[in-house]
Formats: structure tokens, C-alpha cells, sequence
């Protein structure tokens, strides 16, 4: 799942224009969805998952409001009272998954001042936020670039307020100031490990979300702080 942000103005190897913020009509919002920050009721939060599994098997395109509807057991009206377009669906999706993520982890990390527990902890939170909310996992890594205008400015803001937690954290485990490699670049490397989960978990096999969290915690230490080490002792620096 990319979580940076990344220079969305190329696709597919071309150049496309960026829409300005400015020149999109002011967000509007549902009755039910008017901040994003406070709870989600029952509701909404079996809305978003089903409007998630729909996007994850056909794709955004493809999905369609009414197939959601279906899935949901509701009418078309009683799914517009919780969100005006499927572009706010998806807005709705990616913000309540990032929130989760960012909340949940809030709490873990409480108290934790040893660097290695604090990434054990993010590793862990996420996943097993993703492997108990697979089609979260896809529409995220998938549907990110869907998004424009404020919803694309809202969920970045989470996505990159996760992306620097995590660069903080490997500073801190480090031990050092100027780290030898640049850390932004080790940070998507985790989230690329982390974020693949999809593809190839299967709880029969693979054990615990607990346990195949430590393990990536663990190999990922061993060679991070090697690799720190090597580059020290070449006299490399962090450009």
C-alpha cells in the first residue's frame, strides 16, 4: 500500500494534469458522514465493509452503488443517506481504514519508550488490522489514486501521518541521528512487506496474524541494523 506521497501526475508512463484543489466544488457530505473523526455506528461500519469486499472483487469501476445495495440488503435511498457518490464511498473506506489503523495504534504504543517494542507494535497493529479486514488491505493498495480533491487531501493527511510515525520509530531504533541509508526509503520497504499480506496469507498455514507479525518484525531488525552497521563502517551517510 503506498502510504507516502507519491507525484500522481504520472500514470501508466505519461504525463496528466493535476486538478487543483481549488477548482473541485466544496466537499459535501452525508447526514451520517459530515467528520470522518467521530464514531462510526453499527450501520455505517457493515456499509463501508460491504461497499470494501464489492470494490476488492470488481474493481472501483466496475462496482456499481446498486450491486453494493443488493450485498447490503437496503434500498438505493437508504444508502445515499450515508454518502452522496461512490466517490465518497471510497472516501470513506480509506479514511475509516487509516483512522482505525492510527487509533488502534495510539493505543498499543501507550507507555512504550524501548524503540524495537514500538516497531514490533506497528507491525503487529497492522496486520492484524488488514488480515481481519482483507478487502480494507486491496482497496487501499489498489483504489488510492481514485481519489481527488479534499478526499484525496484528507486521506493522504492520515496515510502520511502513519508513513512518518514509522520513520521516527526506525530513526529511534537506530540509535542514531544521521542514519547511513535514508530512512523514508527502509520505511516503504516495512510498508511493502506489510501491505502484501493479501496475496498470500492463508490462517491455516501461516499461523497467527501475531505470530507472522513477529517473525517480519524480527528478520527486518536483524537486517536493518546490519545494514546500518556496513554502511557505517564504509563511512556512508544518510543524503
Amino acid at each position: 500500500m503506498p502510504v507516502a506521497g507519491a507525484d500522481r501526475s504520472v500514470r501508466g508512463g505519461r504525463k496528466v494534469p493535476r486538478v487543483a484543489v481549488t477548482r473541485r466544488p466544496p466537499l459535501r457530505t452525508s447526514a451520517r458522514a459530515l467528520d470522518t473523526t467521530t464514531r462510526y455506528d453499527a450501520q455505517l461500519e457493515q456499509i463501508l465493509s460491504i461497499g470494501a469486499e464489492v470494490f476488492s472483487e470488481k474493481g472501483y469501476h466496475d462496482a456499481s452503488i446498486r450491486a453494493i445495495a443488493e450485498r447490503a440488503q437496503m434500498s438505493l435511498a437508504g444508502l445515499y443517506y450515508y454518502f452522496r457518490s461512490k466517490e465518497e464511498l471510497l472516501f470513506l473506506i480509506q479514511d475509516h481504514a487509516f483512522g482505525s489503523i492510527l487509533a488502534n495504534l495510539a493505543e498499543s504504543l501507550r507507555g512504550v519508550t524501548d524503540p524495537q517494542e514500538k516497531l514490533r507494535r506497528i507491525v503487529v497493529n497492522h496486520f492484524r488490522y488488514f488480515i481481519h479486514h482483507m478487502a480494507y488491505q486491496k482497496v487501499c493498495a489498489f483504489e488510492q489514486e481514485i481519489l481527488q480533491g479534499e478526499y484525496y487531501t484528507r486521506v493522504e493527511k492520515k496515510r502520511r501521518q502513519y508513513f512518518e510515525l514509522v520513520r521516527e520509530t526506525l530513526r529511534e531504533v537506530s540509535g542514531r541521528k544521521d542514519f547511513p541509508i535514508k530512512l523514508g526509503a527502509i520505511a516503504l520497504f516495512l510498508f511493502g512487506a506489510m501491505s502484501w499480506i493479501h496475496m498470500w496469507y492463508n490462517p491455516k498455514k501461516d499461523g497467527k496474524p501475531e505470530d507472522m507479525a513477529h517473525t517480519l518484525t524480527d528478520l527486518f531488525l536483524r537486517g536493518f541494523l546490519q545494514l546500518g552497521a556496513d554502511e557505517k563502517a564504509e563511512g556512508k551517510g544518510e543524503e
